[in-house]
C-alpha cells in the first residue's frame, strides 16, 4: 500500500511519474488482491485528474497571464496534501479517499 500511494511523489522530480509509477505498480499487483486493484484505480484516477487540471491551468497562462500562478500552485498543493493524507490513512486503516477524481479507470463489472 505504501508503494502504491507514495509513488506519485516521484512526479515532483520526474514529469508524469505521478501517474506512471502507480500505474506500473497497479498493473503488477491488481490481480493479486482486490484491495490493490481498488486503491490503484483511485490513485491513478486522482493523479490523472491532477495532471489534466495542471495542463488546463498552464494553458490559461496564455489567456490570463500572472494570475494563474496561484491556481497552478493551489492545484499542486492540493495534490500533495491529499496524497499525504491518503498515504497515512491507507497505512492506518486501509482506506483512502481521493476527492474530485474523474473516473478514467472504472471498476470491472462481472
Amino acid at each position: 500500500m505504501l508503494l502504491l500511494h507514495a509513488s506519485p511523489f516521484f512526479g515532483l522530480i520526474i514529469p508524469f511519474a505521478n501517474v506512471l509509477f502507480p500505474l506500473f505498480t497497479w498493473m503488477s499487483k491488481a490481480e493479486d488482491n482486490k484491495v490493490y486493484d481498488e486503491h490503484g484505480r483511485k490513485v491513478i484516477n486522482f493523479h490523472c485528474t491532477i495532471n489534466l487540471l495542471l495542463l488546463v491551468s498552464l494553458l490559461l497562462f496564455f489567456v490570463i497571464p500572472g494570475y494563474n500562478f496561484f491556481i497552478t500552485g493551489a492545484i499542486v498543493l492540493f495534490g500533495i496534501i491529499v496524497s499525504l493524507k491518503n498515504v497515512m490513512s491507507s497505512l492506518e486503516s486501509g482506506k483512502c479517499y481521493y476527492p474530485l477524481s474523474i473516473p478514467f479507470l472504472k471498476p470491472k463489472t462481472i
